[in-house]
């Protein structure tokens, strides 16, 4: 038994700062991650909202066409040219806040993968660290468990030479 008192891990500052940056990490990944899926939310809304103002589009056209072919005032066609030019231009501009966002989803996936890598590197760095402390510990009670062998090595030696006759 010894009374000797094992040395703390001198390393711990660092480990205690690495399990951090992965926590940091980790929580950066996840807000990336909802801030990417908040980006495709609003792409998919801007393109039903491109699609449904297509359709309406068409059936105003259809209707149009088919109130000319009755013979229509002039008037009300001008209304529904009216409403087809309206949203024609809603389209264009549906369609360049569609390329715009698509930008901003590339973007969002791109700054995912970085806080990917970050917290990926930041794991590896800690699992590396972890290990080093469990070798460490390892190594600390195999130099704890050779001192005390020693220590009863020499203990036996003592009560063998004692417990020998003098004469012997």
């Amino acid at each position: 038994m010894s009374t000797r008192r094992s040395p703390g891990y001198r390393l711990q500052t660092v480990l205690d700062t690495r399990r951090r940056t992965k926590r940091q990490a980790a929580l950066q990944l996840q807000i990336c991650r909802e801030r990417l899926s908040e980006t495709r939310a609003t792409l998919a809304a801007l393109e039903v909202d491109l699609l449904t103002c297509q359709s309406e589009q068409r059936q105003i056209h259809d209707t149009m066409l088919r109130a000319a072919a009755q013979g229509l005032a002039a008037k009300r066609l001008l209304f529904f040219r009216s409403q087809l030019a309206d949203l024609r231009k809603r389209t264009q501009e549906l369609a360049i806040q569609i390329d715009r966002q698509k930008q901003l989803v590339l973007a969002a996936e791109r700054i995912v993968d970085r806080a990917f890598q970050m917290f990926f590197e930041a794991d590896r760095e800690l699992r590396v660290s972890e290990r080093h402390k469990e070798l460490w510990a390892l190594n600390l009670c195999k130099e704890e468990n050779r001192r005390e062998q020693k220590a009863n090595d020499e203990i036996s030696l003592i009560m063998r030479h004692r417990a020998k006759p003098a004469g012997a």
